[in-house]
């Protein structure tokens, strides 16, 4: 069942992402990227195309909110 196995993978995603938009850091953001190139390893090849790009663009947000927390704390 991979592709239930790649929804779980989006769903955990999803609520790292949430989490990490809470948080000052950026380490569950990172997780959060992680487990969306997860799902994206399946999804793609499956051609489950609507899924691809629901999880791209919020694989695309949480990698902005990370180079965005890494610039504001850069010196």
């Amino acid at each position: 069942m991979p592709l239930q196995w790649a929804m779980t993978r989006n769903n955990l995603g999803a609520a790292l992402s949430r989490l990490g938009e809470r948080e000052s850091g950026t380490a569950r953001l990172e997780e959060a990227v992680a487990a969306y190139g997860n799902a994206l390893a399946v999804f793609a090849p499956a051609l489950a195309d609507h899924y691809v790009g629901v999880t791209r663009q919020d694989l695309a947000r949480a990698q902005a909110i990370i180079a965005k927390r890494q610039t504001e704390a850069a010196p």
